[in-house]
């Protein structure tokens, strides 16, 4: 294993930060390699932002993957330059010598689909693999992390508990969903992805237990509006 992304022969990027409180302080990443999801819900456009605190907290590479919901909503050009990597899907392209689907899936350390929306959670609780970014998570052996995003009424039908309890059935870890503000109508409900703090928090606190510890490696819960690091930049935005 070299320091250099196959794909962009970008060195690996060092952490420049410390990851603020609520944050875990360091990701069980043995190659430095994770893999962003992103759906068609409107928290993707957050996506670049995600990549570039991930990449400045924890100095992993990133490859970002796009359903074909997601590429409309967020710049492929602004996810690109936040990972320093060329976006995958959704298009299937087999032309370069590699089973893309597979490629991504062996290389991934760790997987993260934010946001995640009810066709894709739907989707991957029951196996199916209909897309790129469906069959990179189905095809994984990396722990996955989902960040699911509903509408309100979508958000309260049964068939979304089913789901989600399958989903963790099956061995995915479900970040629990907070209140945010609808874009459609301005309303604030359940079913909103977690913040970043949280989504973060989270993935410590479990990824604690599997490396064997007794204590996460996030200093206490995460805390949602928490916007600086301890350098002082705003994880809401890239400045």
């Amino acid at each position: 294993m070299t320091d250099n992304d196959s794909a962009t022969g970008k060195a690996m990027p060092k952490a420049v930060a410390r990851p603020p409180k609520g944050a875990p302080q360091s990701l069980p990443l043995p190659r430095g390699q994770l893999v962003l999801v992103g759906c068609g819900a409107f928290a993707v456009t957050q996506l670049p932002n995600l990549a570039v605190v991930l990449r400045r907290w924890y100095g992993c590479r990133i490859r970002a993957c796009l359903t074909d919901a997601g590429s409309r909503l967020v710049a492929r050009d602004a996810l690109a330059a936040a990972t320093g990597s060329p976006v995958w899907g959704p298009h299937w392209p087999t032309d370069q010598g590699m089973v893309p689907h597979k490629e991504l899936a062996d290389w991934a350390d760790m997987v993260i689909v934010a946001p995640a929306t009810a066709n894709f959670v739907a989707k991957a609780a029951h196996g199916i693999a209909d897309s790129l970014a469906l069959s990179v998570v189905t095809g994984t052996a990396a722990p996955v992390f989902v960040a699911p995003a509903y509408s309100e009424h979508a958000f309260a039908r049964p068939s979304t508990a089913r789901n989600l309890r399958l989903l963790e059935e099956e061995g995915y870890h479900v970040v629990p969903t907070e209140r945010a503000v609808s874009v459609h109508n301005g309303r604030v409900a359940e079913g909103g992805m977690a913040s970043m703090t949280s989504l973060l928090g989270f993935i410590g606190r479990v990824t604690s237990t599997m490396d064997g510890g007794d204590e996460p490696r996030g200093e206490g819960p995460a805390r949602a509006g928490h916007g600086l690091d301890e350098e002082g930049a705003r994880v809401d935005g890239t400045r």
